[in-house]
């Protein structure tokens, strides 16, 4: 019911709201739209049914979601967006920790409640909206109240990053690979979304104690949250840092390597980004960024046309000599 709620209440201003798929099963459409209680008690759930029902449901409300980010900074409306993400994130943290309950639990991959595709390309898409660029909706909804975080902002933020946690976002995984040829996920890349959020995060204490309390309340097998907490959340500070500064950081004379901070022209927001792949060309060395903004998702720049900067978070073995 409160999926469905959230679910209608999202589609509120979207030209074409998202419709359930052509075809939609009955376990998709359980529900849909409707306010009106059972007339008669209803047997036992069936729980493998009830959990495609709500991973169709999470879908649904991620895609609406992305549509009323995308329309915030149009329609003036940012802390609105703000206010609806953090109630979408709250949801899906709920959702994550019924999961973890034992009737669920041992239903294995029938007793997942979120869909966990939906939830990556979320992530990927919502960390650029939120935060790269002045127009940006947080950005924006903070110019709406004069610079002064307010609670929404704090924990939609917050839980963006808890988000990062159940995408798997692995920052030493990424650092061990070190962009090595024929490693086929693009680790870097998933940093990258991790490293939008820094600036506004890494300095609000409230958003990270939320994102603290999110992550050690939904632990996973085989993954130390407390672990993941202190090195991601010291990799935060280290951009957040650099960002204030861009020009007076710790710079570095080597020749650049993925995962590299690289400080780009101050034309360009956020400067500060993740070196994804450095490539030789006929002009130089070529360092590849993330850009979703731009047409080809990602842009480069010759290595001397940008600013290497010492990696100084828990793990990457360099220091600021």
């Amino acid at each position: 019911m409160i999926l469905d709620a959230l679910i209608r209440r999202l589609g509120q201003g979207l030209e074409h709201p998202t419709a359930p798929p052509a075809g939609a099963t009955e376990e998709e459409q359980i529900g849909a739209d409707d306010e009106t209680p059972p007339a008669e008690p209803v047997p036992p759930p069936d729980l493998p049914r009830l959990a495609r029902a709500c991973r169709s449901k999470v879908r649904r409300l991620l895609n609406r979601m992305a549509e009323q980010l995308r329309l915030a900074c149009e329609n003036e409306t940012p802390r609105r967006a703000m206010i609806q993400l953090a109630a979408v994130l709250g949801i899906l943290r709920a959702l994550r920790r019924v999961e973890q309950r034992q009737e669920w639990k041992r239903l294995g991959d029938d007793g997942r409640l979120l869909h966990v595709e939906a939830m990556f390309e979320f992530f990927q898409f919502a960390a650029a909206w939120v935060c790269v660029g002045d127009d940006a909706a947080a950005p924006a909804a903070l110019r709406t109240v004069n610079g002064a975080p307010f609670d929404e902002l704090s924990a939609a933020l917050g839980l963006l990053v808890w988000l990062a946690w159940e995408c798997e976002v692995d920052l030493p995984a990424a650092a061990q690979k070190d962009g090595r040829v024929g490693y086929e996920e693009d680790l870097w890349g998933w940093v990258q979304q991790l490293a939008y959020l820094a600036p506004l995060v890494a300095f609000d204490e409230r958003a990270r104690q939320i994102a603290k309390e999110s992550i050690r309340q939904t632990a996973r097998r085989g993954a130390d949250a407390d672990a993941w907490i202190s090195g991601h959340f010291g990799f935060l500070r280290r951009v957040a840092e650099v960002s204030r500064s861009p020009d007076t950081a710790g710079q570095l004379s080597r020749a650049p390597r993925p995962g590299d901070l690289v400080v780009l022209p101050e034309r360009f927001s956020p400067r500060v980004r993740i070196c994804l792949a450095v490539e030789a060309s006929a002009t130089g060395v070529l360092v590849e960024v993330l850009d979703e903004f731009d047409e080809q998702g990602t842009k480069k720049f010759l290595s001397n046309r940008v600013g290497l900067v010492s990696r100084t978070w828990p793990g990457s073995g360099e220091r600021v000599a």
